[in-house]
């Protein structure tokens, strides 16, 4: 009953497009969702009109052509996460942005080049990419236990307001070495699935579980392309530290609520 609610709920929220269906609960440590129908073919194939190309604008005006449909992606996001976009935002779309064929992401946390604000992390993913082929987004410590060693080496850097491993820390080089044992999770592009997961806990602070980072690409013919949307605090919404992880907390529980309804 709880799921047809939730579906029911989406229905409601999102009637310029057909019903999305329920999520799929990846992990709980962080939330972490996936909706494989959240754009349409259609949708995705407009943001590929010119790629090898990185493209980042600010979420209220831009006279980028792509800001229309970033704008409608970013809206049903919002409506998801109970947070419409608003000016602090940034979109960002990236065609083999990130990793091209044979590059490789570096493991981050979405706090990462002065994000502070940010508590959740949408990527749309606007094609897809087989299996074979790579590109997947991997949280290698989603819903790791608390005596996780890597995971220990992840809670010093985000103590020590390190966000990325390329920053010197001895504990950068344990953490990238997460990526090679084969835990966490590993997101497929599917065309039109959405990855959402939030990047900060309940109390506010940076969730040691959500750092992640784009898997190489292999192959020639591979093309991986994302619209990215880093769902950020309003700044009218806080005025001091305390009220800051007020709001955050509020905002994780609504997603702790989606899926709590998707355990049951």
């Amino acid at each position: 009953m709880r799921l047809l609610i939730y579906a029911l709920h989406l229905v409601v929220l999102l009637p310029d497009v057909a019903p999305l269906s329920p999520p799929k609960l990846l992990a709980t440590r962080p939330v972490t969702l996936v909706f494989d129908d959240f754009a349409t073919p259609e949708e995705c194939a407009s943001l590929l009109t010119d790629p090898d190309r990185y493209v980042a604008v600010n979420a209220d005006k831009s006279t980028d052509p792509h800001h229309a449909m970033l704008r409608i992606l970013a809206e049903r996001l919002g409506q998801i996460t109970g947070v419409p976009p608003h000016s602090h935002e940034t979109f960002r779309r990236h065609i083999n942005g990130r990793t091209p064929p044979g590059a490789t992401d570096q493991l981050h946390v979405d706090t990462n080049n002065g994000k502070l604000a940010t508590f959740a992390t949408g990527i749309c993913y606007l094609t897809a990419v087989p299996p074979n082929a790579g590109g997947t987004t991997n949280l290698p410590l989603a819903d790791a236990s608390d005596d996780n060693m890597m995971l220990a080496a992840a809670r010093e850097l985000c103590e020590a307001n390190v966000h990325h491993v390329a920053i010197e820390h001895d504990a950068c080089h344990t953490l990238s070495a997460s990526t090679e044992c084969g835990g966490g999770i590993q997101v497929q592009p599917k065309l039109g699935r959405l990855l959402l997961f939030y990047g900060r806990d309940d109390s506010g602070k940076v969730d040691p579980r959500s750092w992640h980072r784009a898997d190489p690409i292999y192959g020639d013919d591979a093309v991986k392309g994302i619209a990215v949307f880093l769902k950020e605090v309003p700044g009218e919404h806080f005025s001091s530290a305390e009220s800051f992880n007020r709001a955050v907390s509020q905002y994780v529980q609504h997603g702790h609520a989606i899926a709590r309804e998707m355990e049951d």
